[in-house]
């Protein structure tokens, strides 16, 4: 059966605390790219799961927020395309990657010191915790929902949401930038929702998951 894994960019690939925060709103982005520990031992890993595909998914907020003019969808691409360049340097590379760059209303409530762009703020299905990314990745690997096995990694509970919300499993590495996440993730007590140790523990859980379907269809 194919296996979709979605990955989180900042916070689960990439360090997104010390001002990395909206990476690409200044001059200098590229020297604030960091790859996170077992990032690429990880990726390496889920790598040899037959018939998988490995996609980049980011909510890409800054994009649509008018204090970083800086940080425009061009921008939000060429991190993106930097990232996956570095990832595929040191044999970790990836099938793709798709970010949203859209701002619910509930964000921009939550954030009145902002100054946002009204061209960006919508109610889309891509946003994460919606799905839609997860889709499109499908959609691009011509992959059919109903015959895939899907997995989201990501630091917060709403990759997990995400992943559930595609009718998958959503699994947590805990980040320093994102405290009390796994607090939140046990509290859904939902079966398809894991907390892993860091990132190479998640690689690891999604192959024993996979390795027991696997059985069971023998």
């Amino acid at each position: 059966m194919p296996v979709l894994i979605g990955i989180d960019r900042d916070g689960t690939i990439i360090n997104d605390t010390e001002g990395r925060q909206y990476l690409g709103r200044s001059k200098g982005w590229e020297n604030q790219i960091e790859l996170l520990h077992g990032v690429i031992k990880g990726i390496k890993a889920l790598r040899r799961i037959s018939g998988v595909k490995i996609y980049m998914l980011s909510n890409q907020s800054g994009i649509g927020i008018a204090d970083f003019p800086e940080l425009t969808e061009k921008r939000g691409h060429e991190v993106c395309e930097e990232v996956m360049k570095r990832l595929k340097k040191e044999g970790a590379g990836l099938n793709g990657y798709l970010f949203c760059p859209h701002i619910s209303k509930d964000y921009v409530k939550a954030h009145p010191e902002r100054n946002f762009d009204p061209a960006y703020v919508c109610e889309c299905g891509c946003v994460k915790p919606r799905p839609g990314m997860l889709f499109a990745a499908m959609e691009k690997e011509r992959m059919d929902k109903g015959k895939t096995h899907v997995y989201m990694i990501g630091d917060r509970s709403s990759d997990v949401e995400t992943g559930l919300n595609a009718g998958g499993i959503g699994v947590l590495v805990p980040s320093k930038s994102q405290i009390g996440q796994d607090k939140k993730v046990r509290a859904m007590k939902n079966e398809s929702a894991f907390v892993a140790k860091d990132f190479e523990d998640a690689a690891d859980l999604i192959l024993e998951m996979e390795e027991s379907i696997k059985r069971k269809n023998r």
